[in-house]
Parts: structure tokens; C-alpha cells; sequence
């Protein structure tokens, strides 16, 4: 059993809309408001679990009955991620560069950092916010990269045909066979390779992904690793977005076995619609 939610807004994807899917598994999901679904009497054993979803990109999970945890999810999906500015033992409290939080995240949630531990003691409210309350800071430095848990979920990103919200850069393309016009490439995994000319690292912080560039001096966070990168569909098609104001340009990489692998710069406008199609040379 588990959670979809819908990537912006955090909200649960209407079941009307939702499909989940077990390869080789005649039984149909029960899906219930809030993006809930759940499977009954599945014997112990290895599955491919497929999720999609109306305007929504398909995502692909194996997963082992019985499951560890009694919901499926993935860490980093449904939370917030920051870099600690300060921490102070004596309160708890912990500082950060300001962040447009669109969903609560309630009193009590688990929050996490490499090697770190413990809970949110107060609430956080949607809104502009800089500070949150711990339990304890104990051991947290500045510098080190914090993951507000709001739930465990799996959050579902838009297709690349789906007119994102206003205030939301979209990068979009096709990948095609060099030297073959109308071939489409998919399975060809797009990455943001660098942001204003620094590189983008991706870091594993307490088992989630996630990806941090240095912008003006200042280490920022972009998100998940599935934020900055996607792979192209059926018919050669990828999308990626954020809501950041102070992105330029990126160098995009784009990578499928049997091919050689290609960078591409593109000047971004920001709020708007930016398209690199790439064309990629059999190996």
C-alpha cells in the first residue's frame, strides 16, 4: 500500500485518475481519496510495481512483499530540503535561506540529515520561511543539508504535453537518432548537467538523493535527483521544471546505452517555455 501525490502542489492524486499496476498480478488496485492505494492478498515474492496517472509521468519500482515499511515510498518526495544556516542547541532552533513552503508539514515529522535525527517541534505553515523548531539540534552544524519529512509518498511529475502552473520554467525537447530524422530516442535519461556554469552534485543524505549546485556563491538545493533530470518517453519526448528565479543557463547531458553521450547548452528564460532538442550519434 501507498500514497501518489502530485509534484507542486504535494497533493494526492485524485484516484479516478490513478492507475497502479503489479506485473504479473491479475488483482486491481483499490485507490481512495488522497492519492491512497492498496493491493490485497499478495503473495511474498519480487514484483515490478508501475504508477501513472493523468497528465502525470509513469514511474516503475521493484518492490519485495512482504515490504519493509507498512507504506511505499520514496525518500525525498514529500519534503522539504534545506541547508542549515544556523542551529542552536540551546532551542532547537534552526535557520535557513528563505523557501516558499506550498504545503504544512506538521508538528511531530521526522526530519533528518546525514548522520542526524530527531523531529520538527513545531509546525511548519505554507508560506515564505527561514526558521523551523527541532527537538533537539544537537549535532547539526551549518552547512549541512536538512530533509523535513512531511509524509511517505510517492510523487508523480508532470508529462511533457501538460501546461505547467504560471511562475514555472519548463525545459522541453526531443531526443532523436542522428542522421535519421523522425527517430525517436526513448529511454534517453536528460540530465541538468550544470547551472550558471557550476556543476550540479548529487549528494545521499540520510538514503535520499539530492541534488545542490553553487549559485553566486551560495549552495542552493534543486531538489530530488528525479528534479533535475528525466527520461524521454514513447515518442522521444522529455520534460523538466523548477520555480527558481535565478537559474540562467544549463548545460543539459543526455546518455542511452548504445549511443554516444552529449552535452547541451541552453540560455533559460525564465517562466517560460525553453526547448533543446538533441540528437544523439550511435556509438
Amino acid at each position: 500500500m501507498g500514497q501518489v501525490i502530485e509534484d507542486l502542489s504535494y497533493d494526492g492524486v485524485d484516484p479516478q485518475s490513478l492507475r497502479v499496476e503489479l506485473a504479473g498480478v491479475a488483482k486491481t488496485a483499490l485507490c481512495k481519496e488522497g492519492g491512497f492505494f492498496v493491493f490485497n492478498d499478495i503473495p511474498n515474492g519480487s514484483y515490478k510495481l508501475r504508477i501513472s496517472g493523468e497528465r502525470l509521468q509513469p514511474r516503475e519500482f521493484d518492490v519485495v512483499v512482504p515490504l519493509a515499511e507498512k507504506l511505499l515510498s520514496q525518500p525525498g518526495d514529500d519534503e522539504l530540503v534545506v541547508f542549515v544556516k544556523t542551529a542552536s542547541v540551546a532551542d532547537g532552533k534552526v535557520t535557513f535561506d528563505p523557501v516558499i513552503l506550498s504545503k504544512t508539514i506538521r508538528a511531530g515529522a521526522a526530519v533528518r540529515s546525514q548522520g542526524f535525527n530527531t523531529k520538527l517541534a513545531a509546525g511548519l505553515d505554507p508560506g515564505k520561511i527561514s526558521t523551523a523548531k527541532l527537538a533537539s539540534a544537537q549535532g547539526l552544524a551549518a552547512g549541512a543539508i536538512l530533509r523535513f519529512i512531511r509524509g511517505k509518498s510517492i510523487r508523480l511529475k508532470f508529462d511533457p504535453y501538460y501546461q505547467t502552473p504560471p511562475g514555472v520554467t519548463l525545459i522541453v525537447g526531443r531526443v532523436e537518432q542522428k542522421n535519421v530524422p523522425g527517430l525517436a530516442l526513448p529511454g534517453v535519461k536528460v540530465r541538468m548537467q550544470k547551472v550558471n556554469g557550476a556543476v550540479v552534485m548529487t549528494t545521499v543524505v540520510a538514503g535520499a538523493k539530492i541534488a545542490t549546485v553553487d549559485i553566486g556563491g551560495k549552495k542552493v538545493v534543486l531538489g530530488t535527483e528525479g528534479d533535475i533530470q528525466a527520461d524521454t518517453n514513447s515518442k522521444g519526448d522529455y520534460n523538466i521544471y523548477f520555480s527558481r528565479s535565478d537559474i540562467t543557463s544549463v548545460v543539459l547531458s543526455a546518455n542511452l546505452q548504445g549511443y554516444q553521450p552529449k552535452n547541451q547548452n541552453l540560455a533559460i528564460t525564465q517562466g517560460g517555455r525553453n526547448r533543446a532538442d538533441i540528437s544523439l550519434e550511435r556509438s
